[in-house]
């Protein structure tokens, strides 16, 4: 087995099969948490090649890095200068759909069963 170049982690977070057969409400809940945990990798990743004396390229894959610079309105500062009612004729209403899930608290469940 390859030994890690200096600098880099041999740290290997498990990606383990979501769980079918299960509702899909608690799937969801599954695979979130698994991205979360995908995301939290892939920042320390992300840390670690661009840190100095992380070799680009790897076995399968190789990292470019490049600097991207974009402009952003400050929305704040807009209303500021020409408030609320100048701005609005300007935004563009959007509608987003959102499904959050939140574990069950069945404490309850064990009290009724004694």
């Amino acid at each position: 087995m390859r030994q890690p170049e200096k600098g880099m982690s041999a740290t290997i977070i498990p990606i383990g099969p979501v769980r079918r057969n299960r509702h899909p409400v608690d799937e969801l809940a599954d695979v979130r948490a698994e991205i979360k945990s995908l995301q939290a990798r892939e920042a320390e990743l992300r840390d670690l090649i661009l840190s100095e004396g992380c070799n680009l390229d790897g076995e399968e894959f190789e990292a470019s890095i490049s600097r991207v610079e974009s402009l952003k309105l400050d929305t704040k500062a807009v209303r500021k200068e020409f408030g609320d009612k100048r701005l609005r004729a300007f935004l563009k209403p959007s509608e987003v759909l959102t499904v959050r899930v939140k574990a069950i608290d069945r404490s309850h469940l064990a009290e009724m069963e004694i």
